[in-house]
């Protein structure tokens, strides 16, 4: 099992009394009389350290106080006082105590260095403790620390937790993690939280044996932890394995407990994870019977979430966000109402969610309500600013209207948000076929045979534009590219035979007539 926090604390501080006293570097104090400070307030600080081990904050504080009265020249009562200061939640305090005690040990003394490394120590574990989002502010003060004593095993192991949060958006910070992971565990071989960050480590250096291996290990150590379940769920998600992830996750679930109690709020971010891997899983499945499995999984358990949330102030968000996830789910099923519904009450909860007028508007696609579909795709333009997504589907409810030039100057717009987004060339081109502008078409299939050269419906359809053109050798080889990328992609074969045979090329047709032939496919409808 691994230690907890305040366990930990009260050996950092129980280390604090073997530095020394470090006395504030003011001529007008004298050295006996600092002596004499420093004895009077032993007591009283051993005391002060007993409080923060059984983590009654209010009493060390007062301790830490009184001890400050006396021995106004020791920091360690100011990082004591910081310390209970952190965990009352009065981190503003705690920081000027800090800023006080870092004051005093400016010095290179041994003692002094030693002292404020442990300052630097302290306030960068009150930062990891007050989220992962302070990871970065921590970062510093726990390099600092570890940089003058990278013995300690407390620095070691603070230092690479950070890294090891990091490390999934930092690249670089796994491979600063496991080394120092490496060395905690070698002394505390069973603490399940370090075989997790480490297992998080080795995931983002893409060491996935050596990252499993510790995640099961952490499992194994506490499976009541449901970080540990949450931790292996969310590398398996990122290998695709949805299944495993889906397992894990209600795992997860099942095993939250809150973190303070009499908290009555449900595991929201693990319904919401699952919501979206049943999503994935949905999506990775060829078979349409397994598509909807997974889509009303991801449906079912954001209802869940949203009968176990209670119905005040602070769980809006998360309900929205379980309305935008049932919603998506239920466009996936096709239940275009039901999803308006849900993505219209996520909307009422969360105005400025972006996503939901997204998807609202897709919806109003597929049920031909292009008016609609384009007065939320505006909102979304607004609010997800720089996203060529919204101008996309703008451009495909134009086009569904048979406005083509509104469709291409929509789909012009989501180029110049992203040129290596393969769909709205792909789409132009459609608008200007449309129109009968070949050569337009044609520059936008260039465009897409740009960024997938692989696939062979441009070639294809590039070749029809050509043809269109009457440049027909450009479409004969137009065609045979096609076929260079897939010998199985029938249209290329159906339209290139005739073409060859037009030209008096009548052996090379036969060719690849043999070769159609092979294929055993009925013949594509001609475009």
């Amino acid at each position: 099992m691994a230690q907890n926090h305040f366990q930990r604390t009260a050996w950092c501080l129980a280390t604090w009394a073997a530095i020394g006293f470090v006395p504030l570097a003011n001529p007008a104090i004298a050295q006996d009389d600092l002596d004499n400070l420093e004895s009077a307030s032993v007591s009283a600080y051993e005391q002060g350290l007993q409080a923060l081990q059984a983590e009654d904050f209010d009493t060390a504080r007062q301790i830490f106080t009184d001890v400050i009265a006396t021995a106004p020249a020791d920091p360690r009562g100011y990082i004591g006082r910081a310390t209970a200061l952190a965990g009352l939640d009065l981190q503003q305090d705690a920081l000027a105590d800090f800023k006080t005690a870092m004051d005093y040990t400016n010095s290179p003394a041994p003692e002094a260095r030693a002292l404020r490394a442990e300052t630097q120590f302290q306030r960068g574990k009150m930062y990891m403790d007050m989220g992962n989002q302070f990871v970065s502010t921590a970062l510093p003060d726990l390099q600092a620390a570890r940089e003058v004593n990278p013995a300690d095993l407390r620095y070691a192991y603070q230092l690479g937790k950070a890294y090891a949060i990091a490390s999934p958006f930092s690249p670089g910070a796994g491979e600063q993690a496991e080394p120092l992971l490496t060395q905690y565990l070698e002394e505390n071989p069973d603490d399940a939280e370090a075989h997790r960050l480490r297992g998080t480590a080795y995931a983002a250096m893409n060491k996935l044996d050596e990252a499993f291996a510790d995640l099961d290990r952490s499992i194994e150590l506490d499976p009541s932890d449901h970080e540990n379940y949450t931790a292996a769920a969310t590398v398996y998600m990122t290998q695709d394995d949805y299944q495993k992830s889906a397992d894990l996750f209600e795992k997860a679930i099942e095993t939250y407990e809150p973190a303070e109690e009499g908290d009555d709020l449900p595991f929201s971010q693990g319904y919401l994870t699952l919501a979206a891997v049943y999503e994935e899983l949905g999506k990775a499945s060829d078979d349409p019977e397994e598509q909807k499995q997974g889509y009303t999984m991801s449906v079912e358990t954001s209802d869940k979430l949203l009968k176990l949330l209670p119905d005040r102030s602070a769980t809006e968000p998360a309900k929205a966000a379980a309305l935008f996830r049932k919603g998506v789910g239920q466009r996936l099923l096709e239940q275009y109402g039901p999803a308006v519904t849900s993505l219209t009450e996520a909307i009422d909860l969360n105005p400025e969610m972006g996503e939901a007028y997204f998807r609202r508007a897709i919806c109003f696609v597929k049920m031909n309500e292009q008016g609609l579909a384009i007065r939320d795709l505006k909102d979304a333009e607004a609010l997800l600013f720089g996203d060529a997504r919204p101008h996309l589907w703008e451009g495909i409810s134009h086009a569904a209207d048979g406005n083509y030039r509104e469709a291409i100057r929509a789909y012009n717009t989501a180029i110049s948000f992203s040129n290596r987004y393969v769909d709205p060339y792909l789409n132009r081109a459609h608008a200007y076929f449309q129109l009968g502008e070949y050569a337009g078409a044609i520059d936008s299939f260039n465009e897409c045979i740009r960024l997938q050269p692989e696939n062979p419906e441009y070639y294809y359809k590039r070749g029809i534009c050509y043809q269109n053109l009457d440049e027909m050798d450009k479409a004969v080889q137009s065609y045979i590219s096609a076929i260079q990328f897939n010998n199985q992609y029938a249209p290329a074969y159906d339209m290139l035979i005739p073409l060859l045979e037009q030209q008096g090329r009548n052996q090379l047709a036969e060719q690849y007539r043999t070769k159609r032939a092979a294929i055993g496919e009925p013949t594509a409808a001609k475009q």
